[in-house]
């Protein structure tokens, strides 16, 4: 696959969204995690002249796509009711194994 083709694909695009995303965060422009805090062309322009590394992501879409991305792509602000999505979103840890029985220290 040339590597034209491979920047492409809809997984390399999703993969250089959250490098964006990480490299705003660390950049001090953007945080994601905070809620009601759209992103704007203010901070993509903020982020064009600080930034130094090459962000494919900025070389594949227009500005307003990024923004829209931004926005838009892989925020789940719906409630799931499902309370094995619900560990993985938050990061708790299972106190009982699925097949049964109870996680041991030294089986970890």
């Amino acid at each position: 696959m040339s590597d034209s083709l491979h920047d492409g694909t809809p997984t390399e695009s999703y993969a250089d969204l959250f490098l964006l995303k990480k490299k705003l965060l660390d950049l001090g422009i953007y945080d994601v995690r905070k809620a009601n805090n759209p992103f704007t062309k203010q901070h993509l322009d903020q982020f064009k002249k600080k930034n130094k590394d090459k962000v494919r992501l900025l070389d594949n879409f227009s500005d307003a796509d990024v923004i829209w991305m931004m926005n838009n792509v892989a925020q789940n602000n719906t409630p799931v009711k499902n309370k094995y999505v619900d560990y993985a979103k938050h990061g708790s840890k299972f106190k009982k194994l699925q097949i049964g029985g109870y996680v041991q220290p030294s089986n970890v």
